[in-house]
């Protein structure tokens, strides 16, 4: 690969002549593999993908019941492990994901013509990744470094120095090592730029009921559901700036020496975080009919549904935002022959939201549709009302 980017070089630019980058006795140090820190040769692919990774789940799932009553419930549990190696030890900032989530259904038969339902279900997340989102923005970059020359020729990190006399040492090391035209350091945001935690909660439920008309007239229906839904977002973030340095060129090249790139000093953690939720109760209620006469399909339903949500965001600044809706609707549809068929849609549709320090505003839409083989009517009035 030496020999080849001194080909490249000369290649670029042939006006001045083949001036290697790495002289044969660069490459020969470099095959020979004596002296790893001044004539490094890595692997990063070795270096930071782990060979194996692991993905556990687990899940039991329980059902029974009778005529009256049935029941479903499921419960899960998923682990992720990251799938890079990280050796910090003052805190743990590999890819890690476990998540946990559960659905339960209950019918009921409460008699021959009512019946209800619950539905149940959830989820908790938790998250941690390093160096908050700079690995993931900056992903393609590590593609290049993995395949890059130069960096296959750099150290991660500069080695301790010590007394050739006394062993003494006189410089740690440590140093996140770049280069002057890429300073992103694949070790650093691994290990040394700190990490993100994340926790997200998730709770949905409904009650419903649905009524059988049939003793009134066959195919009729009347039911209405009442639903809640929250989640919740939780974020920790541990942000850390190191000093940069690079490879410094000095007279003599057996002398491994670095010199500082940048302006960034090496710092401890600091902390931030971050909160976000919502809420929401919506409930609906709704009238079916649905009937066949021969030849002829008749179908109808009428419905209003209403939903109170409600969010709040906590970080720089902190917004809740109230929001109500109301939708009312129609629809009628006919069929003949299964071949031929009609539906004509009509609603109200209103939202109220109320926001800090501004106006009250208020939505009000009534649209019409109106459906006949391939071509599609749509007629719709929008009226604004601004307090």
């Amino acid at each position: 690969m030496l020999r080849l980017k001194n080909e490249a070089t000369y290649n670029d630019n042939p006006s001045l002549g083949k001036t290697p980058v790495y002289s044969p006795v660069d490459i020969a140090n470099y095959i020979s593999g004596e002296n790893r820190e001044l004539y490094p040769d890595n692997n990063w692919r070795d270096m930071f993908y782990k060979k194996l990774t692991t993905m556990s789940r687990a899940n039991i799932n329980v059902t029974g019941g009778s005529d009256k009553f049935t029941y479903f419930t499921q419960v899960n549990f998923m682990h992720q492990g990251g799938q890079f190696k990280t050796t910090n030890e003052r805190y743990k900032s590999g890819f890690n994901t476990n998540w946990f989530n559960y659905r339960t259904n209950v019918d009921i038969k409460v008699n021959k013509y009512l019946s209800s339902y619950l539905r149940l279900s959830g989820n908790v997340r938790r998250d941690r990744a390093p160096g908050s989102d700079a690995f993931i923005t900056r992903s393609r970059d590590y593609m290049k470094i993995c395949i890059g020359a130069e960096r296959i020729f750099t150290v991660p990190l500069t080695p301790a120095v010590y007394d050739q006399a006394t062993g003494e040492m006189l410089d740690p090391g440590g140093k996140l090592v770049v280069e002057e035209k890429n300073t992103y350091s694949i070790y650093g945001v691994l290990n040394r730029m700190g990490y993100n935690k994340a926790t997200s909660v998730n709770i949905n439920s409904q009650f419903g009921l649905d009524l059988d008309l049939s003793f009134v007239t066959k195919g009729l229906k009347l039911g209405g559901y009442i639903a809640y839904q929250t989640y919740g977002y939780n974020s920790l973030t541990a942000i850390q700036s190191n000093e940069l340095v690079k490879r410094k060129t000095t007279d003599d090249p057996s002398v491994l020496a670095f010199e500082t790139i940048g302006t960034t000093k090496d710092s401890e953690l600091s902390y931030g975080k971050g909160y976000s939720s919502y809420y929401h109760l919506d409930y609906r209620a709704y009238l079916d009919y649905q009937r066949t006469f021969g030849k002829h399909n008749v179908q109808a339903t009428a419905f209003i549904y209403y939903q109170n949500l409600s969010k709040a965001d906590m970080g720089s600044s902190n917004n809740v935002l109230p929001f109500n809706t109301v939708l009312s609707g129609v629809e009628a549809a006919y069929g003949y022959d299964n071949r031929y068929f009609v539906k004509s849609r009509s609603g109200l549709f209103c939202d109220r939201a109320v926001r800090s320090r501004s106006p009250l505003d208020r939505y009000a839409r009534y649209f019409r549709r109106v459906e006949s083989g391939e071509r599609t009517f749509y007629e719709k009035c929008e009226m604004a009302e601004r307090v």
